[in-house]
């Protein structure tokens, strides 16, 4: 990230942040602009750990968390940034200004200014080839009605359709609650994949092999999680967990968009054997 967006408008806090290079790189090295313990939010902060980028993800809230979820589990998400930095700060205060409104995050100290940030920005590829990056406001539907809130949304819009080339960007939405589908985020948090990075990948094969050789497979997964503990001698929540994995990435034939839990009937899928 070019450090253009340093300037006199600049708060001391964004500053230091700038010279940390917050909110640069991709993947597994990119650095959210914003971390939860430098921040007061009145909702719930979350630090989850991801699948697609391998790091700690910082989200403000539970529906970002919730949402993070589901890009993350999605197979054609290939990178999530969070807290992704509008700069420069010049760019936002020409906007603000051509609207004839006050920029948000204005400091104690006049002049000063911390700044914007996307809540999300997510690149996603098509079989592969084509990557598209959109970024994302995520908002619950009732704080649309603050003309605050949507004064800021206004902002993030035209920021992105202006500079859409120069961050890479192609698109700007906003996402609220109502768009989230429950039963698949429900089974989704049930099965945890922020503890995959735990697993042994030894443990997972010793688990596949077990199932792949395993005559009676219309069982649930706490039933399977107690035949691997008594005929592979693996530790009954490790197998559980290793379950859970393959649960996830679609080792059996069951559709997470519906209703699941643990005793649910597990039936290896035919692609389950390429996993």
């Amino acid at each position: 990230m070019s450090n253009s967006g340093q300037s006199k408008w600049l708060a001391a806090s964004d500053l230091r942040r700038l010279r940390e290079n917050r909110g640069s790189g991709h993947g597994s090295e990119y650095v959210p602009w914003l971390k939860i313990h430098e921040i007061s939010s009145k909702g719930q902060k979350h630090q989850l750990k991801g699948v697609t980028t391998g790091r700690t993800h910082h989200l403000l809230s539970s529906l970002e968390a919730a949402y993070f979820r589901l890009f993350d589990w999605r197979t054609n998400v290939v990178d999530i940034r969070e807290q992704y930095p509008m700069l420069p700060i010049e760019a936002t205060l020409d906007i603000a200004n051509d609207l004839g409104i006050k920029h948000p995050n204005m400091t104690k100290v006049k002049g000063k200014y911390h700044v914007l940030t996307a809540d999300f920005v997510l690149t996603s590829t098509l079989c592969g080839v084509n990557y598209k990056t959109i970024a994302l406001s995520c908002k619950y539907d009732q704080s649309l009605v603050s003309n605050a809130t949507i004064a800021r949304q206004e902002i993030e819009k035209i920021y992105f359709d202006k500079y859409a080339i120069d961050q890479q960007v192609a698109s700007w939405a906003i996402i609220t609650e109502s768009s989230i589908p429950i039963k698949l985020l429900h089974n989704l948090q049930l099965l945890t994949p922020d503890i995959f990075h735990l697993l042994s990948r030894n443990d997972i094969e010793r688990v596949k092999h077990f199932l792949v050789n395993q005559k009676s497979q219309h069982v649930g997964a706490l039933r399977l999680a107690e035949l691997c503990a008594e005929h592979i001698k693996l530790d009954q929540r490790v197998a559980l967990n290793c379950l859970r994995y393959l649960i996830y990435y679609g080792f059996f034939d069951i559709d997470l968009k519906e209703k699941f839990n643990f005793y649910s009937p597990l039936i290896i899928a035919k692609k389950g054997e390429y996993l």
